[in-house]
């Protein structure tokens, strides 16, 4: 009796946790059970005497035990108290792990996908020091409060029979806001039933590779390439063949052995290199998928924020949506944390995807669906594009003065007319990867280049995102950047723009 009730001292029930004392007690009884403090057959104190002897009063303790009944870690024998149960399971477990070296304990084993997926490379941002945080757009100027009232009001006024599990391709209000929007900014307006709405553009990856190739298949990917496409494509056990990218893009290859069954590409602004997809390489690129039976992935993820000249036509549009996937995304437009991307494709295909939606849980939510197609057609959305592309353009001006002043000679760039953030090139024998771990060390994020790259054949420069950072973060932040500089090259620089 005492042993039993100096364990529970040691134990040191919290009275001001937020788990109650019943549920306190439940878990120290049981992990006394499993641990073989407490042995089967022990006979354990009245509710009343546990009670007085751990200053609780007799319901908790009553609750605690009728708990550990149900789950059958102990057994109430009427006239003889409550003992702890005979459990023959227990008995075997622990005579097996008795025989296994601690080290080998853990038996989870990851599946070759399952260590491509996790082995993947991302660029994880530290929004703490985002200076030069890459894909991440102005969250200080996003219009925190307005969104709030169209969530708010998506939520009372939506009839409760609109949010059962139907619509898990999206909501038709959403779908018709997205066919509008395409009409108006890319030239080509889908039908509904060629648009699936899901949790994030890179669950359309997932979903794609999933759902349109098996094991082993082969998939095209820039090179440099998007990190996420590269990550979903080997998840999903595929076989990456790297394609260049130069000054026109994706250069597809004469050799179609083996023949690609995707092909991803983002022709509207490359990511990372920024280079256009030019018109000759669209339709060679065409005529490749046309040829080998492939799936081209059209991954248009920043073309709203486009400075200089017009908006630059979709493949998609080109192609009529034969052998393309358009695929779309609203947290570079907005915010990250809205998780709604979206992808147009064949109706065949979206039936399918559809299915499979009801399986794998990346349907996006409907509150913010019916918040955003409301935002989108009130005219909030396009408003908030156009001030986030005139404030854009002002902190890439910034960034750029902040380079022609700061660095030196050791980087050449060609200036962004597109998207968030500008790639900048080393001199061959200095490492980005080094530079980046002495910016590190200063207190500033500078992705590198050369993980964009799948090959050994690499370019050492700096992948730098300006839109969330204001024009004195931006300064602060190469002046760090300059310090790293200064450390790795001992020298002051010019800078030569190409």
């Amino acid at each position: 009796m005492a042993r039993f009730v100096g364990l529970f001292e040691f134990l040191d029930l919290d009275r001001n946790s937020k788990r109650t004392l019943a549920t306190q007690l439940f878990d120290g009884i049981r992990e006394a059970i499993l641990d073989g403090t407490l042995l089967p057959g022990t006979d354990l104190p009245s509710t009343r005497k546990l009670a007085e002897q751990l200053n609780l009063s007799r319901n908790t303790v009553t609750a605690a035990y009728e708990h550990l009944c149900v789950e059958q870690y102990l057994v109430s024998v009427q006239g003889a108290g409550t003992k702890v149960a005979d459990l023959p399971a227990l008995r075997e477990i622990r005579a097996s792990t008795e025989v296994i070296d601690e080290p080998s304990l853990s038996r989870i084993r990851l599946s070759r996908r399952g260590e491509s997926l996790s082995d993947s490379p991302r660029y994880l941002p530290q929004y703490k020091d985002r200076s030069f945080a890459a894909g991440l757009p102005a969250l200080d100027l996003f219009p925190h409060e307005l969104w709030a009232r169209y969530i708010n009001r998506a939520a009372r006024r939506s009839a409760i029979r609109r949010f059962d599990y139907g619509e898990i391709a999206g909501t038709e209000e959403l779908k018709r806001s997205i066919a509008d929007h395409l009409a108006t900014t890319r030239g080509f307006r889908p039908e509904t039933d060629q648009i699936v709405v899901l949790n994030g553009a890179q669950a359309a990856l997932d979903l794609l590779a999933r759902v349109t190739t098996d094991i082993g298949d082969t998939a095209w990917i820039e090179e440099p390439g998007y990190l996420g496409a590269r990550g979903a494509f080997r998840g999903a056990g595929l076989a990456l063949r790297p394609i260049e990218v130069d000054s026109q893009g994706l250069h597809p290859p004469d050799d179609l052995a083996p023949a690609p069954k995707l092909i991803y590409t983002s022709p509207s602004h490359q990511c990372p290199k920024g280079v256009l997809l030019s018109l000759v390489r669209r339709l060679k690129l065409l005529d490749v998928a046309r040829r080998s039976g492939a799936l081209i992935i059209e991954d248009d993820y920043d073309s709203e924020f486009r400075y200089a000249g017009p908006s630059i036509s979709t493949l998609w549009s080109l192609d009529r949506g034969r052998s393309v996937v358009y695929m779309g995304t609203f947290s570079k437009t907005m915010l990250p944390g809205i998780r709604v991307g979206y992808l147009v494709a064949p109706p065949q295909l979206c039936a399918a995807i559809t299915n499979a939606l009801h399986h794998t849980g990346q349907a996006a939510s409907k509150v913010v669906q019916f918040a955003l197609a409301e935002f989108i057609d009130d005219g909030r959305f396009s408003e908030h594009v156009r001030q986030m592309k005139k404030a854009y353009l002002a902190r890439r001006n910034a960034f750029l003065r902040e380079i022609e002043r700061q660095i030196g000679g050791a980087v050449t760039y060609t200036p962004t007319s597109t998207g968030m953030q500008q790639t900048v090139y080393l001199n061959e024998d200095l490492s980005d990867v080094a530079l980046s771990a002495a910016a590190r060390d200063k207190g500033v994020v500078a992705p590198t280049l050369s993980r964009f790259y799948i090959g050994q054949k690499k370019t050492n420069g700096l992948f730098l995102g300006f839109a969330s950072s204001e024009e004195p973060e931006i300064r602060k932040g190469m002046e760090k950047l300059a310090a790293a500089f200064d450390q790795m090259t001992g020298s002051a620089h010019t800078t030569r723009r190409s």
